[in-house]
């Protein structure tokens, strides 16, 4: 698990709190749970409203290539998760919404206290950067470095967008 604001953007110009899967050390969930509310609470003292975007993965074919969940309209609000879908399409995502995957207990424990902060979770399918193909239980499958790259950049120019975006919505 670790916690970033994404791509060299500056500490205190975006109000977006990314979690990330961790692939190295061990973390306890009592763990990532601190950090992610010291990161929420970090951003609460420059804006008025945080959003926490948890990313997952999963390798089923669901003919999407992201499932966004807010638990099923719980912890964000629909205009937010429309304009995330929106955003997601133009750079040839093809999105669903509350899916086979709402929000895992971070999603909904933190998007719970709307508030302040809303949550969304972000699964993104294994074809999409891995390899077009359904995946079952696989220790490490064989990476497509063309396809992975190519869903990088989409990836980078989605959380530029978003940066873009957090300053359209007035949480500055």
């Amino acid at each position: 698990m670790k916690i970033i604001t994404t791509f060299n953007i500056h500490k205190h110009d975006f109000p977006f709190v990314i979690s990330i899967p961790h692939s190295g050390e061990y973390i306890t969930p009592k763990m990532k749970s601190k950090m992610i509310n010291q990161a929420i609470q970090e951003k609460l003292k420059c804006f008025n409203k945080v959003y926490l975007i948890v990313l997952h993965s999963f390798g089923r074919d669901l003919r999407a290539d992201i499932i966004l969940g807010n638990g099923n309209g719980k912890t964000t609000n629909k205009a937010f998760l429309e304009q995330i879908e929106k955003m997601l399409n133009k750079e040839g995502f093809r999105v669903k919404n509350n899916e086979l995957y709402s929000g895992g207990y971070i999603t909904k424990y933190y998007g719970s206290k709307r508030g302040r902060c809303e949550t969304l979770q972000m699964e993104l399918w294994y074809g999409t950067y891995i390899e077009k193909r359904d995946f079952e239980n696989e220790e490490f499958p064989n990476i497509n470095e063309e396809l992975f790259l190519e869903t990088q950049q989409r990836i980078r120019n989605f959380f530029e967008a978003l940066k873009n975006y957090s300053f359209i919505i007035g949480e500055v």
